[in-house]
């Protein structure tokens, strides 16, 4: 039985993506990969880092907040400039053209990331980008994991924290720096 690797932010870094799964002794055949989000921008290799993952047989992405930027550029040739501008855009599209990627393959692509949702739940994991939107339980996120999000810029409030929110780990950080120990045996 194969193993459930977890990898997030990959942000086009295709080299730095293979030396993780190197270390990891990844089988593509044998393990499921799971990737939180953010899966292009910044990096040089993101048509790569695609293609890639949609070769994988067992690869279970969830949507990152890059990932909706990709979505649009790889369906629409949205180009907003906070995108090509501050977060990647313009390294994602000149990947797309080094890569020689046919309107025909950049569609499957958008196609793909358009299927991926907010967020999977298993037995053991919950796995999202950023955030669980305050109140839901395990029945919400289990239909959130099951219907495809709302499109375009008509996304929800609690959409968005599962792309977005930071308020989970910032809580976390913000007890660590505390310098209270958290211990989960006096539970």
């Amino acid at each position: 039985m194969g193993r459930n690797l977890i990898v997030g932010d990959i942000h086009g870094q295709y080299s730095l993506l293979m030396e993780v799964l190197d270390k990891a002794a990844f089988s593509p055949c044998d393990d499921t990969l799971y990737t939180s989000g953010d899966l292009a921008d910044r990096g040089r290799d993101s048509a790569r880092v695609i293609r890639f993952l949609m070769s994988l047989p067992s690869c279970r992405p969830v949507l990152g907040n890059h990932d909706v930027w990709l979505e649009s550029f790889l369906l629409d040739d949205a180009r907003p400039p906070l995108w090509m501008e501050s977060n990647g855009g313009r390294m994602t599209a000149a990947s797309y053209i080094e890569e020689r990627i046919s309107k025909e393959e950049k569609a499957m692509h958008g196609s793909w990331v358009r299927s991926i949702p907010l967020c999977i739940c298993t037995e053991n994991y919950i796995v999202v980008h950023a955030g669980i939107p305050m109140g839901f339980d395990e029945d919400d996120l289990l239909h959130m994991s099951e219907v495809l999000r709302n499109r375009g810029d008509a996304m929800t409030p609690q959409e968005k924290d599962f792309m977005w929110d930071r308020g989970y780990i910032s809580s976390a950080i913000s007890y660590r720096d505390s310098g209270r120990i958290y211990n989960h045996n006096r539970l």
